[in-house]
Formats: C-alpha cells, structure tokens, sequence
C-alpha cells in the first residue's frame, strides 16, 4: 500500500467503520430505551472498563508488529503464533494483576457486585486481545478486506441480537451483556480457521524479544493517548450517578458516531502506509489530510448543534432530554479528535512517538487541572475542560510535528481552492528506492 492508494483503503475503511457506527448507536439505542438511563450507564461502564484494560494491556505490541513487518518484510508465520500467544498471556496478566473484581468495584449501581460483570469483563478482555492480534495480522499483510469484515461481523450481529431480544420482551442488563460476549465469537472462530497453520508450532522468543521491545516504545506514548482519549469517562465514572453516565454515554455515542469512522479509517488504513512514507511526502500530503481532519471535527460539531434537540430525545426516548446539551457541548469540543488521531498515527509510523506522548501529556495535564478545580462536577463545566483539553493536545500535537520537519509550515494548514478536493496523492518515492 502507498500513499497513491491511500485515499481509496480510507474510503473501504471508512466504510465499514460507518456500518460499525451505524450497528452501535442501533445498540445503543435499543439498550437505552428499553433499559432506562440507568442500565444504560452500567452498560457503558463495562464496555469502557474492558476496553481500557485491552488497550493498556496490549503494550502496543500489535502496533509494533503491523509496523515492523510492513516496513522490514519479515514473515508473518512466527508472527501469527507470537501474537496469539502474547494475547492469550497479556489477558491473564491483566486479570490477575489488575484484578477483576477491583475493576468491578468502581461501577455505579448494584453491578458491582454482580459475579457476571465480572465474567463479561474478563471475556471482553480476552476478546478484545486476541480480537487485537489477527486484526494486526491482517493489517500487516493488507488483508483489509478480511480486516474489515471481522470488525463489523460482532457489532452487527449483537445490534441484531438485541433488536430480537427488546421485541420479544426478554431484553434484561444480564442479557445484554451475555449477547455481547457471544457476538465476538463468530469473528474469532473464522479467524482462528483461516491462521490455523500458521498457529501451529513453538512460538519464537527471538520474534517475540523485538516485538515486546518495539511495543513497549510506542506504548509510552499509545498507552498514555488511550488514558487520555478516556480520561473524561473515567474521571465521571468516579464521580457521576449510574443514571447521569446513561445520559452521559448516550450523548457520546451520539457524537463520536461519525467521528468514529474517519479515526478509525485513520488509524487502520494510514499506519501502514506513513510507515513507508518519506518526509518530503509527508510534508506534500499531511496538511491535506490535517484539513480534511478538522473540517470532519467542525461539520460533526455543527450537525449536532443542529439535529440533537430533534434526534436525541426521538431516537433515544424523552427520559434521555438531559442528554441533548450534554451531545452539543461534547460535539464542539471534540473538534480536534480526527486531528489529533492522524498526528498520533503519523508520530507512531515515524518513529516519533515522543510527539504523541507530548500530546496526551498535554490533555491528561489539562483533565487534572480540571478534576482539581471540582470542573467536572456539573455538565456544562465538564464539556468546556474536555474542550480545553483536546484543543490543547492538537495544538501541542501540531508544534511536535512542525519541530520535527514532518509539517512544513503551520502556514500549510490553511486551506487552499486546490485543497479543496480529497488529496489523491502522487506515485511515491518510498525510502531506499532508487530514483
């Protein structure tokens, strides 16, 4: 993949993330209106609980896989088995370590004492991790469209799942959870099948070594980014009522909707390919792709502005009012999120991973001047700290990439009547080619 093709693995990513979208706000919506803001709230808090512990527990060692064999082209038979194994350890490192039931103890409502929350949480982690390694696998081999199948396989089944469960009646919290559970395993399944042979055999220490190595690297800045791109949840989690977080979820789920799919384009489709970029191409395409960023950011914002009053409480139910300013105050201040996603995928592919440390370092140290202030105790002040803090990790962000010669000039940013169309980019020099 180079950056000639680039625009087109964005637009196969970006759709599939659309239908992986769409599926969860499906999700989200039957839970909420069949549940209640309350259970809405306990949902939410699992499924952020297990994501964090999958994020943080991975070690950006699937990242630093899909990068070292695109860029050195080593095989990705030792891979597949270092990988798996690497997941299946990190699961019981993080369950163990972490300790499941003090997860469980920080959520809201008589959940936290339920034994299944427990179950779904370690499950969810497993999932999510070896979920982790086959993506990485199919990322480095550019199998997008494996990749993307097994991405929106599990979101579109338990939306059907739970639309089948809320119109006969039998849609409970428990249930839900347990159809969340189950709907990873097709996914897995056919996976597992497709890599069977490459599974077999002893895992190589001397593949694992570099990986761990490299992993441990980008997760400086990586493990430091997820912290901060959930602080805001964490931090409510910690302080908001189980029936304010429902309000508080569905106003994000409504937000980083469409958000959701040029971050995930971004992430998936891009890192392969800037890993093989030269720094003159960068400095050529980046600033397009920078624009096109934060132009996403403002139609977003302003398309929430406009349809939530209308949208949120007929979509979601009249008992989810409260989270119609809760949606516009996240929306204008999730502006800078698909920039600052792109300047992270371009430090990390770049070897510049202090540039995406500097980044979250910067929000995270915004989010606790906020918790220091009492600023997330009421929802108006919450949304304007959260803008304040991703303002400023793009800003940062931005000064990072200019320092290191990967933006030409801030002056670049400015959009242009020729920057206007999607960049379709030039036929590339990659590095020690000859020329």
């Amino acid at each position: 993949m180079t950056m000639h093709h680039l625009p087109r693995h964005l637009l196969m990513t970006g759709a599939t993330s659309l239908a992986i979208a769409a599926a969860t706000l499906i999700s989200g919506v039957v839970v909420a209106r069949t549940l209640g803001p309350e259970a809405r709230g306990m949902f939410g808090s699992i499924v952020l609980i297990s994501q964090l512990t999958v994020g943080l527990a991975s070690l950006s060692v699937f990242e630093a896989a899909v990068i070292r064999i695109r860029r050195t082209g080593s095989a990705r038979d030792n891979a597949a088995r270092t990988l798996v194994v690497f997941a299946a350890v990190a699961t019981g490192v993080a369950i163990v370590a972490l300790g499941v039931g003090g997860l469980v103890s920080g959520l809201p409502g008589s959940v936290a004492d339920d034994a299944l929350s427990v179950v779904v949480i370690a499950a969810l982690i497993a999932g999510g991790l070896m979920t982790a390694a086959f993506e990485a696998l199919e990322a480095a081999g550019k199998r997008l469209d494996h990749l993307n199948a097994g991405r929106a396989v599990g979101p579109i089944l338990f939306a059907f799942a739970l639309l089948i469960s809320a119109a006969t009646g039998a849609l409970s919290l428990d249930l839900a959870l347990v159809l969340l559970v189950l709907t990873l395993l097709p996914a897995l399944a056919v996976r597992s099948v497709r890599w069977r042979r490459r599974l077999l055999g002893d895992t190589a220490s001397t593949t694992l070594r570099p990986l761990v190595v490299e992993g441990l690297r980008l997760h400086a800045a990586h493990g430091t980014m997820l912290l901060a791109r959930h602080a805001d949840r964490v931090i409510l989690l910690a302080l908001w009522p189980a029936a304010a977080l429902g309000q508080y979820f569905v106003a994000w789920s409504v937000v980083a909707a469409a958000l959701a799919i040029v971050c995930q384009a971004l992430h998936i489709a891009a890192t392969p390919s800037f890993a093989e970029a030269s720094k003159q191409d960068l400095q050529r395409q980046l600033p397009r792709y920078l624009q096109l960023s934060l132009a996403a950011g403002i139609a977003n914002a302003c398309a929430i502005w406009l349809a939530a009053p209308l949208l949120i409480p007929m979509v979601f139910g009249t008992a989810f009012a409260d989270a119609v300013p809760l949606a516009i105050g996240l929306g204008f201040a999730l502006v800078p999120l698909p920039a600052i996603t792109l300047i992270c995928v371009v430090a990390r592919a770049q070897n510049a991973v202090w540039a995406a440390l500097l980044v979250a370092a910067a929000m995270l140290s915004v989010f606790g001047a906020g918790v220091v202030a009492n600023g997330f105790a009421q929802a108006a002040a919450a949304c304007i700290w959260i803008g304040l803090a991703y303002a400023a990790g793009a800003i940062v962000g931005l000064g990072a990439l200019r320092h290191r010669n990967l933006l030409a000039s801030f002056a670049d940013l400015v959009p242009r009547l020729n920057h206007l169309a999607w960049p379709t980019g030039t036929p590339v020099q990659m590095r020690g080619a000859p020329r």
